[in-house]
């Protein structure tokens, strides 16, 4: 019948490791890493992950808004997901203290072999070089 609506169908999340399930209209990946452009389709991976890039929520908050839960999320392969795991984590660490923050990683960087730390040096070498030279 026409005047009849359809079911939505609902797709999953998690949210700080709460399982959560939307409704929405397609799904909500495509298949595709934002970071690397690899995708399902063309064969290079064979998964995406939802990635929160904060969790600016609480899990009452999505709870009550299911929709929150796609707020800052980048759908990414595997080994960007990894970094992006790893940013988050050295970024978010002691956010309320940024100072501190700061110095805590500057700190265990400090302790770091010396081959991990060139790597670092080149990464930040070219994360200022971009970061300069956009429109943030």
């Amino acid at each position: 019948m026409s005047g009849e609506k359809s079911k939505p169908k609902y797709y999953g999340i998690t949210y700080q490791k709460k399982r959560i399930k939307i409704p929405y209209p397609r799904n909500i990946r495509t298949g595709q890493c934002v970071a690397c452009k690899r995708s399902k389709e063309s064969g290079e991976i064979k998964v995406t992950a939802l990635h929160h890039t904060k969790y600016e929520f609480s899990t009452g908050q999505i709870l009550k808004n299911v929709f929150l839960a796609l707020k800052n999320t980048l759908e990414l392969c595997f080994p960007c997901h990894q970094v992006a795991d790893g940013l988050r984590g050295i970024l978010t660490i002691g956010s309320s203290d940024k100072l501190r923050n700061v110095h805590s990683i500057l700190r265990v960087a400090k302790l770091l072999p010396r081959e991990q730390l060139e790597r670092l040096k080149e990464f930040c070498e070219l994360f200022l070089e971009w970061y300069n030279n956009e429109k943030v």
